[in-house]
């Protein structure tokens, strides 16, 4: 997709040289304590990086496990950023 739109708008590509870094799991998978998320989230965050795109399910994980991660998330993680993102 993103390849179609740089060449709908006249863009060029550059090849990229070894693995994209959103291929690379260090890269692309936030998992841990909410601490840990926590700091992983305000590298992100100092980098400029404008949004996350969150998933709290993956394979085989029973629902109690995902819902509790979203819990986790929301109550200890998410109140750390919201200031922020309310432009205060």
């Amino acid at each position: 997709m993103r390849k179609r739109v740089y060449q709908e708008q006249g863009l060029l590509l550059k090849e990229e040289a070894g693995t994209p870094s959103r291929d690379q799991v260090q890269h692309s998978l936030l998992c841990g304590s909410p601490d840990t998320v926590s700091e992983e989230i305000a590298k992100i965050d100092k980098i400029g990086v404008g949004g996350l795109i969150l998933v709290f399910r993956l394979g085989p994980m029973p629902y109690e496990v995902a819902a509790n991660s979203i819990k986790l998330f929301m109550n200890k993680v998410a109140p750390q950023f919201r200031t922020k993102a309310r432009g205060a």
